[in-house]
C-alpha cells in the first residue's frame, strides 16, 4: 500500500504539468469569454467548458503514467523496496522465479515478459 502511495505522489507533476499547460492556455480562448460575458460562475465555466476540453490530454497522460507507475512498482519489488512476499507482484514473482531457474524458467520468464 505504502509503495502505491509513493509511486502516486512521485507522478502526479507528471501529469499536473501538461494539465496545468492545457488550462493556462484554454483560460485564454474566446470560449471562456464568452462564458463570463454570460455570467457563468468559476466552477460553472470549469466543468461546461474546461474539463471538455481537458479529457482528452488527461486521457493521453493517464494510462502511460499508469503503465509507468506498474512497471516501477515492479522494479522496486524485485529490489525488496516494494509490494512484501505475501503480496503478489510481478517483482516478487520474479525474484522467487531466479530461485528456480534450472526446474521452472517460466516462472521467470511469463513475469519478465510482461514486465
Amino acid at each position: 500500500m505504502v509503495p502505491a502511495i509513493v509511486i502516486g505522489f512521485v507522478y502526479i507533476p507528471y501529469v499536473a504539468r501538461p494539465v496545468r499547460a492545457q488550462v493556462l492556455t484554454l483560460r485564454e480562448r474566446e470560449f471562456i469569454d464568452a462564458a463570463r460575458q454570460q455570467g457563468l460562475s468559476h466552477f460553472q465555466i470549469m466543468w461546461s467548458e474546461l474539463l471538455p476540453n481537458l479529457a482528452s490530454t488527461i486521457i493521453v497522460f493517464i494510462p502511460l503514467i499508469l503503465a509507468n507507475a506498474i512497471l516501477l512498482e515492479a522494479g522496486l519489488t524485485y529490489l525488496g523496496a516494494g509490494v512484501q512476499p505475501p503480496n503478489a507482484s510481478w517483482g516478487t514473482m520474479i525474484s522467487e522465479g531466479i530461485d528456480n531457474i534450472p526446474a521452472a524458467f517460466h516462472n521467470v520468464l511469463v513475469p519478465g515478459s510482461c514486465w
